[in-house]
């Protein structure tokens, strides 16, 4: 599955983020081949999947961020079952783990604050072994180069993108894509 992803961030290197039912259907009309569910309850969850992947899209969701469910590896699996993604986002170990179990794709998202985060973020990460990483502020393109020549994961950058140029400068200092909720860049 990781594969899939990283063809289809080759294609649009733009992930789009949506909070609600009304972002989800303009991503289903962008340009945009993955999106990200980052905010979600259970009452829409299952029909925003729907929708993004009857659009051809793939559905990533940020499992620790859906209102009502805990993050544990028993909801991911309900969670799994229920709808179907392509994959995960998670800042939580055990979840990575209950991923590679379902064969779904896992995103690990670390945030990059400062040196020390960024070392044991990058400890993390090859501990963990995830699919692919996020980092996040997406607009630290320093840290995405520093944590990119520490691990052998995919890179993906995330948080306050806006612009084309920020895009432009994640991608050349090592991500494979970005994940944004601009309207700007949802194309």
């Amino acid at each position: 599955m990781n594969k899939k992803l990283i063809e289809a961030l080759k294609k649009n290197p733009i992930i789009v983020s949506v909070r609600s039912e009304e972002e989800t259907d303009r991503a289903i009309k962008s340009r945009a081949e993955v999106v990200f569910i980052i905010h979600t309850d259970m009452d829409h969850l299952v029909s925003q999947v729907k929708k993004i992947k009857n659009a051809g899209k793939m559905a990533f969701i940020h499992v620790d961020l859906v209102h009502g469910f805990s993050s544990s590896p028993i909801a991911l699996e309900y969670i799994y079952k229920l709808t179907k993604p392509d994959g995960i986002l998670t800042t939580k170990k055990a979840l990575i783990n209950k991923a590679k179990d379902l064969d779904l794709t896992s995103i690990l998202r670390v945030f990059a604050l400062d040196s020390p985060t960024i070392s044991s973020s990058a400890k993390l990460i090859k501990e963990v072994k995830p699919d692919i990483v996020e980092i996040l502020p997406g607009i630290a393109p320093k840290a995405i180069k520093l944590i990119g020549e520490k691990v052998n994961v995919p890179i993906i950058a995330g948080g306050m993108i806006e612009t084309k140029e920020e895009v432009i400068s994640c991608i050349k200092n090592g991500a494979i894509g970005v994940s944004s909720s601009s309207e700007k860049l949802m194309i």
